[in-house]
Order: C-alpha cells, then structure tokens, then sequence
C-alpha cells in the first residue's frame, strides 16, 4: 500500500512539474514557431519563436515567448507573423540571418484585432485587411477601399479585391453571391454563382487561401481579371 502511494505521488508530481505541452510546431526552413499550451488550470496557450533549433529573442526582448503566431498554408511562404505588445512583427530569414521588422497595421485597430481580420494572400506574401495590404517581406504598405464583406483575396496584380457578400446571398434560391472590388476605385461588380455548382466557395477547411487556391485569373488589356468561377 505504501509502495503505491508513492508511486501515485511521484507520478502525481510528475504531472504537475509538466503541465505545457507542444500543439503544433510550424517550420520554414531554419526558423519555426511553436505553439504551446499550458493544462494545469486552464488552457493557456502561446507561442515560441526558434531559429536553427534554439529559442530566438527578439530584439530588445527577454523571452522567445509571443502572443500568437501565424503564417500562410503556402509551403513555400517564408515570413511568420507574430503579436508582441500590441505591435505586429514579420518574422524572417534575411541574408541567411533571422530577422524581425514591425508591420504597420491598419489605424484604429490593437494587435487582437488586426490578427483576427488579417487574411494571407499573394502565395503568403502578402496580408489584407479591410482597407489595408502589407507585402510582408518588404513591409511594404497600401491603403485599400474599405469594406465590411468577407474577405477572400485578391489578385495577382493586387487590382481587384475579392470578397464574399453574405448579404446579398440567397440561401432560398441556393445562390453566392461575390463582389469583385477595384482595390483604387473601390468600384464593386458582383457575381452570383449556383451554390451547387460552388459549394467549395464555403468550405472554410483550409481558411480563405484554400478558397482563393481554387480562383483562375487570366490577363486582359493590362489587368488580371478572374476567369474562374465565371
């Protein structure tokens, strides 16, 4: 009986001395980012940038530790986007050394929010908001017309926004329906599509890029235009 109280503590302390476990480990190259999870109370997760299989402090910091991180499902993107504070940061391989460089995000907006709105596009080299793209390797910034549709992505030549208009969709009449948006004119043209034929245009399995994975664009007159769905 003494035998297996004890063992019952020592595997009882055991448990208790490691209550952080590994969610998910995503790697580009030679830096990655983890996601942890604490389980002791309550499931308190973060995550932990690494470069070449060792933790990696941000500059000006004292821990690997970051609020939340993502990246596109893109296998060939390269930059991770992280929360630190209330800022927004790229995370990178420049000239064979990591790299972390601010990302100004949309005005108005704390770091929570932006990461919830922000969508990957442009093969996860760039990132949209609602009124706002970031080529993320460059930093680079452009406004866009403002909008408060779903959006999907936006074309190769970063001309025409595309967004699902829940609104103006008939479930009744089994219709999608999608705005296209001229991303300097803000001018809207819409298409509405048989829900039968473009129940993919739902499928939220792999987030929006899986969908915009899905959109044909042909070049016409100096300008893309989608060509598939019709």
């Amino acid at each position: 009986m003494r035998r297996f109280l004890l063992l019952l503590v020592l595997s009882s302390s055991n448990c208790w001395a490691n209550p952080v476990e590994v969610v998910e480990k995503t790697e580009r190259g030679t830096i990655a980012c983890t996601e942890m999870v604490e389980r002791r109370r309550v499931n308190n997760y973060w995550w932990e940038l690494s470069a070449n299989g060792k933790p990696f402090i941000p500059p000006g910091g004292d821990s690997n530790k970051v609020g939340t991180c993502t990246i596109s499902q893109n296998p060939a993107a390269s930059v991770f986007v992280y929360i630190l504070g209330e800022s927004l940061f790229a995370f990178q391989v420049v000239a064979g050394k990591p790299t972390i460089s601010e990302i100004t995000g949309p005005p108005g907006l704390d770091s929570i929010q932006q990461m919830k709105k922000l969508v990957w596009s442009c093969s996860g080299d760039c990132l949209i908001w609602p009124g706002h793209l970031v080529l993320v390797k460059t930093g680079e910034v452009r406004k866009l017309p403002r909008t408060d549709l779903d959006l999907i992505g936006i074309s190769p030549d970063l001309k025409t926004i595309v967004a699902e208009d829940s609104r103006a969709s008939d479930v009744e009449q089994g219709l999608i329906s999608l705005a296209l948006i001229d991303s300097e004119t803000g001018k809207p043209s819409k298409r509405r599509l048989s829900r039968n034929k473009h129940n993919w245009l739902l499928d939220r399995t792999r987030g929006v890029e899986g969908i915009a994975d899905q959109f044909k664009w042909v070049r016409r007159s100096g300008k893309d235009e989608l060509a598939y769905p019709e």
